[in-house]
């Protein structure tokens, strides 16, 4: 009589590895669910975004209404301090690292830890970008391993330009406002190729919290953290981590003190004008000896 034990027993090890594989390859195939083309938008802007899909659901589960505002622009209308700006408050090391910056992860664990709490993040522009295509804001391990797969096929189908550029035109700004266009249009009045640094500023220190923070009617905090990234622009912060410790002791105080002004609805006019800042000569960026990161071109 023949022994099937043996049979079965590596059927079941090969089932039990087909499924180790199965999950451990999940977060890949379900990125290819959510884009099956990276390479698509080498050459094309989204229509819409998955940010765009939730913030839209999120006001018609309560019950009001939402107006879009996103109009895709190339990276050379944008005015060079908002994209030297950017990249200079977001992601420093854009540049140079492939989609992960695990020095800044490192030193944000470590910060966190120490603070008890997650006051500092570490994403990059690509991973803010995926999260803002494909996925949204909820937090969860599955989210996060997702977003790596398409952090990676982002970085491996497009240059970094390109990827600033995307992130450009869809990173949230208030309610409703996506991108530099709509953003410089609501807040300023202006096409983006013509903020001023101050105006720059001001809309890279509004990007942690879009829907808090009203770049038309400032608040403090937001005020504060306008004239560190602007100073940060000019060359008076050339260490990192003096910049960084900055920007989170403000975060402190504003945690302590409550939430900034709110975004108005679209539509809606602000009661107060913004409080007034220092003037600086308009052509105050355009004098400062900071080159602009590497790849940054001055079009």
């Amino acid at each position: 009589m023949v022994d099937l034990a043996p049979h079965r027993s590596k059927r079941k090890r090969r089932l039990f590895l087909l499924l180790v594989v199965l999950i451990v390859s999940s977060p890949i195939w379900y990125s290819y669910i959510k884009c099956p083309s990276v390479w698509y938008y080498r050459w094309n802007m989204p229509h819409r975004t998955a940010m765009m899909n939730y913030r839209a659901d999120q006001a018609a589960e309560r019950g009001r209404s939402f107006t879009l505002r996103y109009q895709p622009i190339p990276l050379k209308q944008v005015a060079l301090s908002l994209r030297k700006g950017v990249v200079m408050a977001e992601d420093g090391n854009f540049y140079e690292h492939h989609g992960f910056d695990f020095e800044a992860i490192r030193k944000a664990y470590r910060f966190n830890q120490r603070r008890g709490r997650i006051v500092r993040g570490a994403s990059t522009i690509s991973q803010q970008l995926a999260k803002n295509l494909w996925l949204s804001p909820k937090h969860s391990y599955w989210r996060k391993l997702v977003e790596a797969v398409l952090t990676v096929r982002l970085e491996l189908a497009l240059p970094k330009d390109r990827i600033l550029e995307l992130y450009l035109n869809v990173i949230e700004w208030g309610d409703g406002i996506f991108g530099a266009a709509a953003a410089s249009q609501y807040y300023f009045h202006l096409p983006p190729q013509a903020l001023s640094p101050q105006q720059s500023a001001l809309l890279v220190a509004a990007i942690p919290s879009p829907l808090r923070s009203n770049p038309r009617r400032p608040s403090s905090y937001l005020q504060r953290r306008q004239r560190i990234i602007l100073s940060w622009l000019l060359g008076n912060y050339r260490d990192e981590k003096q910049k960084q410790d900055l920007l989170d002791s403000i975060r402190d105080e504003e945690d302590q003190a409550g939430a900034p002004t709110p975004t108005p609805a679209p539509g809606q006019t602000p009661a107060a004008t913004p409080t007034p800042l220092e003037e600086l000569p308009p052509d105050l960026f355009a004098r400062s000896p900071t080159p602009a990161p590497t790849g940054i071109s001055k079009e």
